[in-house]
């Protein structure tokens, strides 16, 4: 989804943000177009979100334990999330193999409005994220609500229902 023709897409791809959710199945498929879109020597922000209403739906336990303002990275773990925590992991060091800028902030929010909060503040990016193709899905809703409310284009990798591309 591109927003405006006009923009130099070479500067959009400098910085990628790639938002990744406490519940979702797909992230490590966003992570690996995010850097096969990030130009050489770009950016990519990482934000791990932990969406309070979608994890009382899923993982109450989880939604109880976190209170706080922002999290960090070595919590993950602590809260039942290690494939979290080792996909935060692989793209740190995936980043700094391929000498590119790697910023991860992990927040407490409502998805939607803290990533677009976080991505509209930038002058030029990506949002790259993941959108199944059943209506129903959370996800789905959510991926197009970030299109919605994003200022700047946004990369969606889905799957069929059949399980190909």
């Amino acid at each position: 989804m591109v927003r405006d023709p006009a923009r130099d897409a070479a500067a959009s791809l400098r910085e990628v943000v790639l938002p990744l959710s406490f519940v979702a199945h797909d992230d490590a498929r966003a992570a690996a177009w995010a850097f096969h879109v990030l130009a050489p020597r770009g950016r990519l922000h990482l934000l791990a979100i932990a969406d309070p209403e979608t994890l009382a739906r899923g993982h109450p336990a989880i939604a109880d334990a976190i209170e706080l303002d922002e999290i960090d990275e070595s919590a993950l773990s602590g809260l039942g999330q290690p494939e979290m925590a080792g996909l935060i992991g692989a793209v740190q060091r995936h980043a700094a193999e391929k000498d590119l800028g790697c910023r991860i902030s992990i927040r407490v929010g409502d998805a939607v409005e803290t990533v677009t909060e976080f991505a509209n503040a930038l002058d030029n990016c990506v949002l790259v994220t993941v959108c199944p193709r059943n209506e129903n899905a959370p996800a789905y809703s959510r991926a197009h609500a970030l299109i919605r409310q994003s200022r700047h284009p946004v990369l969606v990798s889905g799957k069929s229902a059949e399980g190909g591309d």
